[in-house]
């Protein structure tokens, strides 16, 4: 079976990240409560291939004329064609087996017996219900669901035809509900998720470096895992594992990766798992940036104050925080020389896609040192300037962010593991000052399909 895993089909399967409730654990780490979606996609075209490469060539034989009550009967039996399988309404498969049968009968009495040999063919039928137990084994239960003869079973005996269908329907009555428990054993022994299983749980575990140059690490941890029914479609057996997960993102140092686990926790059945992805990245600003970028602004600024009569010159601006409020700390030359400090509360302009001011304000303490002297100073006008004009470029933080998870969504992994994804939308959701810089938080949703190659 080629495909199994996948986070869009077990041809192409869809991996899905479904938000929950959010929660900082400190300026350089985001975690968020999610579940991850994974679909099980197994086609009945390579359950066949599985059940025809294990179920092959002479598959029941009697070569004994005096067993069963001295039968004077000998059978042997092949499996002629390809197994098919098919589903029916009841949420079942069909599984027909085509056979070709020798039989040898003596006929006669008296103690005048003629051996007589023939060959035909035949359709053995069986019904499959199908589950996936807790500790990820697909379970098949197959029962007899009759035979459909192609060429039925005549003895040629002198100048009579002489019909041997009940000997041969009782002989094939006895081994029906063997065949079924063969059909059940190769396909628990073939559908043995666990390796994959634990694979992906530990696969799960690794950091992904989404941003080299913000040194940014998202690490994806599974807590348990969920299961909803396995479900036959035309050509397929479907159903979705959701894996419960904490994905964190942290800037700095790579994450330490666990030890592996020994093998993956059991299954818990619902009846849905959500199908939507989301995980939060980050976008990084230096204040030593945010500076910069203040500067290339307003140093060498002039401002009129009073029609004219009073003036300042912005020199240099440093870009600082107090608590959750950004501060531009501004030296001033003109009529009034020195610091003063603006502040305001930053915020994300989705419109722009910049990190801009709202509240803009001189603190306190610059108001009281220059409000007697300078009351002029206060008239709204350079607070409105920077609250118009200042703003720090996020879109191309955004796409870098894009460009670097996208890598890391399409991507091998680990040998055999292949990943294919795609990001559908990126929304900033906070601006978190820390001591070294601003942290944007990046909602991101998109689609991501891990498939196994070697399964």
């Amino acid at each position: 079976m080629k495909y199994f895993f996948l986070i869009t089909s077990f041809s192409i399967l869809s991996l899905t990240i479904t938000v929950a409730q959010g929660d900082i654990v400190s300026d350089s780490t985001r975690k968020i409560a999610s579940t991850i979606a994974v679909p099980i996609d197994i086609a009945y075209i390579d359950i066949e291939k599985m059940l025809n490469t294990s179920v092959n060539g002479l598959i029941y034989q009697d070569d004994s004329y005096t067993d069963n009550d001295n039968d004077q009967f000998k059978i042997k039996v092949w499996k002629k064609n390809n197994i098919t399988i098919k589903p029916n309404a009841a949420n079942q498969l069909k599984i027909a087996v085509p056979l070709k049968v020798w039989a040898e009968k003596g006929v006669g009495a008296l103690g005048l017996i003629s051996y007589q040999s023939t060959e035909f063919e035949l359709i053995l039928n069986f019904k499959t219900i199908f589950s996936i137990t807790q500790d990820w084994v697909i379970r098949t239960v197959t029962t007899p669901d009759g035979y459909t003869w192609i060429t039925k079973p005549v003895l040629k005996y002198k100048y009579a035809d002489v019909p041997i269908t009940p000997i041969v329907a009782n002989v094939l009555d006895k081994e029906h509900a063997g065949f079924a428990r063969t059909i059940d054993e190769q396909v628990t022994k073939a559908l043995d998720m666990k390796p994959y299983a634990l694979m992906v749980w530990n696969l799960m575990n690794t950091p992904f470096q989404i941003s080299e140059e913000y040194e940014t690490w998202l690490s994806v941890k599974p807590t348990a895992v969920q299961m909803t029914p396995l479900t036959a479609l035309k050509d397929r057996i479907t159903g979705t594992i959701g894996l419960n997960v904490i994905s964190e993102t942290r800037i700095g140092v790579k994450p330490v990766i666990p030890p592996p686990a020994i093998k993956p926790p059991n299954l818990k059945p619902v009846k849905t798992v959500p199908d939507n992805f989301m995980v939060e990245t980050i976008a990084e600003i230096s204040y030593d940036n945010a500076t910069e970028i203040a500067n290339k602004q307003f140093r060498g600024m002039k401002l009129d104050f009073l029609n004219g009569k009073k003036s300042v010159t912005i020199e240099d601006i440093q870009v600082g925080r107090d608590g959750q409020k950004m501060t531009l700390t501004t030296k001033l030359s003109g009529n009034i020389k020195g610091n003063v400090i603006i502040e305001g509360a930053p915020y994300y302009d989705s419109l722009a896609q910049r990190l801009a001011l709202k509240n803009v304000d001189f603190q306190l303490k610059s108001k009281n040192f220059f409000q007697r002297t300078a009351a002029w100073l206060f008239n709204g006008k350079i607070e409105g300037m920077i609250e118009k004009d200042y703003g720090v470029p996020v879109g191309d933080m955004i796409t870098s962010a894009k460009t670097s998870l996208l890598e890391t969504l399409n991507s091998n992994p680990h040998p055999g593991v292949r990943m294919k994804g795609m990001v559908t939308a990126m929304k900033p959701t906070a601006v978190i000052l820390n001591d070294t810089g601003i942290t944007i938080p990046i909602l991101t949703a998109g689609k991501v399909a891990v498939t196994i190659v070697d399964f």
